[in-house]
């Protein structure tokens, strides 16, 4: 048999595979080997004999912990030796498959498996096939329970096979033959039974992993803010319904949505109201309890992304704890725990920022630290709940990425922006950044590495820091489209929020090509004259700045109510135009410095502007 180790190639395997002889291969334990490569679970398969080579065996269970293994699955026929023999010379879970033999049937297989004496556990599963694909999904339970990326797919998985069984069709029952008279139930309608009608079958208003959701379904939206706003325009120009899910009335997206939920996320007979009306669910905002999630591919609807990349990035200790362990550079940080002391000393470099670990957004939730005498201040002024101490970099540059990622793998990178901020709040965002060829490659890999250190299904942005000496450090990452994105609609041939809608509904990924340079400029609330409309008429729009506006109801200082988009053939010109339209409507000037960089020596054109499709 040829082995199936060469499957491992990414990590050490997890799982070890083992049977008796190379029959038991190709009927059953490639069933488990299957279905472990199907959840991507790092796994080797092995023919270790109890009866030929019970020293290879003996070594094998013997070194298998210490090799890294964490679970044994074990297949055995005839006398079924393996499992029982196995586990006494380890500690690791042994799960029994009985394999099937011409004798009994894989009855004496079976029994013998079952009947270990105390003190030799082996878990056993059923006859041949079946019992092996069982295996690896219990060998994948116990894995998981260490291991929350590996219960997302398990629970994408579970999903997928309740939408397989909800989208199953009987065949329609035999036509009687000519003469003879319909009996039974169809008795009194011509041929009997009839197969459903073609409009109802297929979907069945639930989606599997790797199917295509067709226009006229309805796609789920968890938020309903201005992110939610330009995704149901996408959607309709795709030939979608949407349904947003906000907790109130009236909101942006519910403004623009074929149909507005409101109702609470903590609960789960709203959530579970709102999934039984959508055949997909996405997000547009991180602030969401992940048990909301669950609540939908509980009811069989696909999530994407997926519960673990929410539960991930909505908590910074989480995010940049992932982030190291995979080896993306992130600045240097100390995790600060509700209840726990604070470090007298922290082994960081000051200045640093304390940030609180959880819904803090646009500036909300920091507190600058200047030394180690100020922490316990600014630890209290958080509330001394769990927190991040992050060292200030010395950046040149704030940079972000936006990137599609359908379930198929597909994957489209658009190009690098350069943003800036203003009182903690995005300013203004450039695309393509003015930065070498070199950084801008950095930059998608980077992107590129994360999203598959996720499994990320759907669309996210990554925002970098980009230092003097050409390092990039990872800042935050948002597992939705992003207000630097936002230049996309006009700026490329597919919006970031078209791609979404294809990522999520398993579309081809469409081209991420630009039409030039591009700029947008968020307008806050500041511009709107107390209990009056922006002025508009006061700015020469032409036919190269667009604006759109959210619907928000009352406009506040620092809210972002609408932003201003603008083409040209460079990024420079695009930001000055603007910059020149925000300007008209009574608003600040970009910073000097800001738009001294576009004329730096990386200056960018149309004609630089690059298009990365992975």
């Amino acid at each position: 048999m040829k082995t199936e180790a060469e499957a491992v190639t990414v990590a050490p395997p997890l799982v070890g595979v083992i049977m008796g002889s190379t029959s038991d291969w190709e009927g059953c334990m490639r069933h488990a080997a299957e279905t472990l490569r199907g959840l991507a679970i790092p796994y080797e398969a092995r023919v270790v004999s109890a009866h030929r080579t019970p020293n290879l065996m003996c070594e094998y269970a013997e070194a298998a912990e210490g090799r890294g293994l964490q679970v044994i699955v074990a297949g055995a026929g005839g006398a079924a030796h393996l499992p029982g023999m196995t586990a006494g010379h380890t500690r690791l879970p042994v799960i029994g498959v009985p394999v099937r033999s011409r004798a009994l049937q894989g009855l004496d297989s079976l029994l013998s498996i079952v009947q270990m004496p105390r003190g030799v556990p082996v878990a056993t599963m059923a006859i041949g096939a079946a019992g092996a694909m069982n295996a690896a999904l219990l060998a994948a339970r116990i894995l998981a329970l260490r291991d929350e990326a590996l219960r997302e797919r398990l629970e994408t998985y579970a999903a997928r096979q309740t939408a397989d069984v909800l989208a199953a069709e009987l065949p329609p029952p035999p036509q009687p033959k000519a003469g003879e008279g319909a009996r039974g139930r169809g008795a009194g309608r011509p041929g009997g039974q009839t197969a459903p009608p073609a409009a109802t079958r297929g979907w069945v208003g639930r989606m599997g992993l790797d199917a295509v959701l067709p226009p006229g379904a309805c796609i789920g939206i968890l938020g309903s803010g201005q992110l939610g706003r330009m995704l149901c325009h996408a959607a309709r120009e795709l030939g979608y319904r949407t349904a947003v899910f906000s907790e109130e009335s009236g909101s942006p997206a519910g403004q623009v949505a074929d149909r507005e939920y409101v109702g609470r996320f903590e609960s789960p007979a709203d959530m579970g109201d709102f999934a039984g009306g959508v055949q997909v669910v996405t997000y547009e905002f991180e602030n969401i309890p992940v048990a909301a999630l669950r609540v939908c591919l509980d009811h069989g609807v696909p999530v994407r992304p997926g519960p673990f990349v929410l539960g991930t990035v909505q908590d910074r200790i989480r995010e940049k704890t992932h982030l190291q362990r995979h080896g993306v550079p992130v600045s240097p940080f100390v995790a600060l725990r509700a209840g726990a002391s604070l470090p007298t000393a922290p082994d960081l470099p000051f200045p640093c920022l304390l940030k609180t670990a959880r819904f803090g957004y646009d500036g909300k939730g920091q507190v600058h630290v200047a030394s180690p005498d100020e922490l316990p201040r600014a630890w209290h002024e958080l509330g001394g709940q769990d927190a991040i101490l992050e060292s200030v970099v010395d950046f040149t540059h704030e940079l972000s990425v936006v990137m599609a990622r359908s379930s198929s793998g597909a994957e489209a990178i658009y190009p690098v922006v350069l943003n800036h901020h203003r009182n903690l709040i995005l300013d203004i965002s450039v695309a393509p950044a003015p930065i070498p060829d070199a950084s801008a490659r950095r930059a998608r890999e980077l992107t590129r590495e994360i999203a598959g250190s996720f499994d990320l299904e759907g669309l996210f942005c990554v925002e970098y820091f980009l230092l003097a000496t050409g390092e990039l450090l990872v800042n935050e990452i948002a597992p939705r489209t992003h207000n630097s994105g936002h230049w996309t609609i006009e700026g490329c041939a597919t919006s970031q929020f078209a791609q979404q809608v294809r990522a999520v509904c398993g579309l081809p990924l469409a081209s991420v090509a630009m039409r030039g340079g591009s700029a947008m400029a968020n307008l806050l609330g500041d511009l709107w004259p107390d209990g009056g409309d922006l002025p508009t008429r006061q700015v020469a729009w032409g036919d190269d700045a667009f604006l759109h506006l959210y619907g928000k109801g009352e406009a506040k200082p620092g809210r972002k109510m609408g932003h201003v988009t603008a083409t040209a053939m460079s990024a420079r010109a695009a930001a000055q135009r603007v910059d020149g339209v925000r300007r008209a409507l009574g608003g600040w000037s970009a910073a000097p410095a800001f738009l001294a960089v576009l004329n730096g020596p990386h200056r960018t054109s149309a004609g630089s502007a690059v298009e990365k499709q992975w």
